[in-house]
């Protein structure tokens, strides 16, 4: 196990920083975590999907139940076309509880407490923004925005899509727009929702949604379409939901039903963007999550990947010589299962975004036809959480 003089120094408090937090503790590391934002705001946000993979990952480092108590199971995933007709299912729950532990959708609130709950003995610091990073044989120095330094025997960079560490470390640009907005809310009841069910809608003119449950009165839901970032659009919450019922107005019952049960003012409108190269770290610096890998959010599979980064993280930290070959190898054991993700996830979006009426009806066509076999040995190995240790790839 490498020795450190000095604490880990984890940049953001999300759900990949935390979890690597906890999953650093778990080995005896000491842990600084430093998040820019205030308590508040780290706890605010919409729904997510933490599928078997990234619970797999968390019940190694003892946080699955916890995360799984207030989410709501899934069984299927339904894909429908804008006039109902169904196109594809997916029994996710029967293939997830055959690898490991069902799949939930879940408040992304609920899931930072449970986070923060299992991370009782770890430093967190609110307000603390990273403005600059040195590095040496030694370690690492943080300096915060107000001239403040903080230094540890490493960095580990959760810092979310606009990466104040990505752009120190490789000043590569800013993350490029995916070429579509998301509109999300969570509604304020069940709306008459099919249960356990993540239920999407390939639209027209590029126009999709999705929707699963949260809580037993409460679903999440995002709806999309095709477009540049916003310029001057209106913010005013009553026009855009009058907007978002207009855009899905043919749309299957459930997706409306629960637009129409989800308050204005609670409604978050984004422009989505991503990274076209995965970078992991270097010297005595890493990467995980959105900082390292954004991608589209078509499998929901964000924020598990930033699980699975913070757990394989630690796990090779804890088997190097070095911190710096902790981090290389680390990036050895995720670069295939990130790169494999990331692949089915750009070429999926693209799919979806499709608008001429003719690639519509031909992408339609072809997911119908898709064989179930080959379709659930896909999501088999979604849902399986491989560590990139020789151990987890003679097992599989």
């Amino acid at each position: 196990m490498v020795e450190l003089t000095g604490p880990v120094i984890v940049a953001g408090a999300g759900i990949g920083g935390l979890t690597a937090a906890r999953a650093l503790r778990q080995h005896g590391y000491r842990v600084i975590v430093i998040e820019r934002a205030d308590e508040a705001r780290g706890l605010a946000g919409s729904g997510l999907t933490i599928w078997t993979n990234a619970l797999s990952a968390l019940d190694r480092i003892g946080l699955a139940e916890a995360a799984q108590r207030p989410g709501m199971r899934l069984d299927w995933q339904r894909l429908h076309s804008a006039d109902g007709e169904p196109i594809h299912e997916v029994p996710v729950g029967r293939i997830g509880s055959s690898v490991g532990r069902q799949g939930i959708g879940i408040r992304r609130q609920a899931l930072l407490r449970a986070l923060l709950d299992g991370c009782a003995d770890v430093e967190v610091r609110y307000r603390c923004r990273l403005v600059d990073i040195q590095q040496n044989a030694e370690g690492v120095r943080v300096r915060l925005d107000g001239g403040a330094e903080i230094s540890g025997a490493l960095l580990v960079a959760a810092d979310g899509l606009r990466s104040r560490t990505r752009s120190v470390l490789y000043d590569d640009g800013p993350p490029e727009p995916e070429g579509h907005m998301i509109w999300r809310g969570i509604s304020d009841s069940h709306a008459g929702f099919p249960e356990h069910t993540s239920y999407m809608v390939y639209g027209k003119d590029g126009a999709r949604s999705v929707a699963w449950p949260v809580a037993p009165d409460a679903v999440c839901w995002s709806v999309s379409r095709n477009g540049p970032p916003s310029h001057g659009e209106s913010t005013d919450p009553h026009e855009i939901k009058r907007a978002l019922l207009a855009m899905t107005a043919g749309f299957p019952e459930p997706v409306t039903a629960v637009i129409k049960a989800t308050p204005a003012e609670r409604m978050l409108r984004t422009d989505l963007f991503g990274r076209p190269e995965a970078v992991w770290g270097t010297g005595r610096v890493a990467l995980l999550g959105d900082a390292s890998h954004a991608m589209p959010t078509v499998y929901g599979q964000g924020a598990c990947q930033a699980i699975e980064d913070a757990v394989v993280l630690a796990d090779a930290l804890a088997a190097a010589a070095t911190p710096e070959q902790g981090i290389e190898d680390y990036a050895r054991r995720r670069r295939d299962r990130v790169g494999w993700i990331r692949q089915r996830t750009f070429q999926l979006s693209r799919y979806q975004g499709w608008e001429l009426p003719l690639l519509i009806a031909l992408r339609n066509s072809t997911m119908r036809a898709l064989p179930t076999e080959a379709t659930e040995r896909t999501w088999q190995t979604l849902l399986t959480f491989d560590d990139g240790s020789p151990e987890s790839r003679d097992a599989a």
